[in-house]
């Protein structure tokens, strides 16, 4: 198999509207796939699920000498913190994402001006200025 020939085209965006953008995203959830993703990953762990069928096996009447919320409780503690946890982090993610996304960089226009952009609106081909201990949050071919 041959490789795809990549041709880039410096400082013209529409010509390189096929290359990915400069967005970082390193969070697993969204607000919509978190609850879903969540408990995917909690009964993953082998030890969530063992305790899954032993709290199911024990809300079968009559086998349990216990009341189903005692039955329920622990799994639901177990669960609950860990989601918190988990939300908690994943929020961290996403705040430093946006940190990442939104910092400034010079890029240079068309006509050759430098501009300030976010970083996220970086594309291939763009030319920026990169300062000295500057941190650049792109793959970057220095000239």
């Amino acid at each position: 198999l041959a490789a795809p020939e990549h041709i880039v085209h410096v400082n013209d965006h529409p010509a390189n509207t096929h290359f990915p953008r400069n967005l970082f995203i390193t969070s697993k959830y969204t607000v919509l796939t978190f609850p879903f993703k969540n408990l995917y990953e909690q009964f993953r762990r082998v030890a969530n699920s063992y305790f899954l069928v032993i709290t199911a096996m024990q809300l079968v009447p009559g086998v349990s000498p216990f009341p189903i919320y005692i039955t329920i409780f622990p799994l639901a503690v177990i669960l609950g913190v860990t989601a918190v946890k988990e939300g908690w982090e994943d929020y961290g993610r996403h705040r430093s994402d946006a940190r990442v996304n939104n910092a400034l960089v010079t890029r240079l226009t068309d006509k050759g001006e430098p501009a300030s952009t976010k970083s996220s609106a970086v594309r291939v081909g763009d030319i920026i200025a990169v300062d000295r201990d500057t941190v650049c949050s792109a793959d970057i071919v220095v000239l």
